[in-house]
């Protein structure tokens, strides 16, 4: 193992006991307790979303879960070396490909009254911690893609680039801890933005120990890619009404 991806691992396994460090595993599940102050309250109130927007956030992470779901069959094929048959060696690029889509339907459909589609200027958007957050889980996406897809054309052999998609999906776990919060007053929002977090943390946890060799076997293989099924499975049954 290279001193680069042992630095890696360590980092992961750092972000991840920080996480379960401020977020307990006790009250992982529980939404915050609802006694708040009258300004968030207040805030609340302001910010209540119409049932379009509702419906409009259900879709886009139903396709997302969709997305999810066909990039965890694909994870499956590529574990069993379906896709380095010389006949199929094309469904390789399907990985990176699917990656890269899906960052762009998030770009195009996220936060439709933001920038750059809506009349909410760049810094008003960035400046809200739940539509930053969006734009973070955008560009993550499309980094992975774009790295996935150097590795597949050769352009990034290096042993240590196989070690990024987990970092990433770890990253993103821990992302969708924070960004629980944002629905700390809809329990049944929160909870489900939650075991999306433990599923991605999870993914890139065991994806992690795979590339360093620990998981091995049929159950090393099909771990992080059922996870990811899971987690496409609660992207698309999300509901916030």
């Amino acid at each position: 193992m290279t001193l680069h991806s042992s630095f890696l691992s360590r980092l992961s396994a750092l972000l991840v006991l920080a996480w379960l460090g401020a977020s307990p595993l006790g009250s992982a599940f529980a939404a915050p307790a609802a006694e708040t102050s009258p300004d968030v309250h207040a805030h609340h109130q302001q910010s209540a979303r119409s049932l379009e927007d509702i419906e409009h956030s259900e879709f886009n992470h139903r396709v997302a879960g969709m997305g999810m779901l066909f990039m965890g069959l694909l994870a499956l094929g590529m574990e069993a070396g379906i896709a380095r048959r010389p006949n199929l060696h094309a469904m390789l690029w399907l990985w990176p490909a699917g990656w890269i889509v899906l960052g762009v339907f998030l770009f195009m459909r996220n936060d439709p009254h933001n920038w750059p589609w809506g009349p909410i200027s760049l810094m008003d958007t960035l400046s809200a911690p739940d539509t930053l957050q969006h734009q973070i889980f955008t560009v993550v996406v499309m980094t992975i893609g774009t790295i996935e897809g150097l590795q597949v054309s050769g352009r990034l052999s290096g042993h240590r680039w196989r070690f990024f998609f987990p970092v990433l999906g770890i990253g993103s776990g821990l992302l969708l801890g924070l960004h629980a919060q944002v629905h700390a007053l809809t329990p049944h929002v929160y909870l489900q933005h939650m075991v999306m977090a433990v599923l991605a943390t999870s993914l890139g946890t065991c994806k992690l120990l795979r590339e360093r060799g620990t998981l091995q076997g049929w159950y090393g293989s099909l771990l992080w890619p059922v996870l990811m099924m899971l987690l496409g499975a609660q992207l698309f049954f999300y509901v916030e009404h």
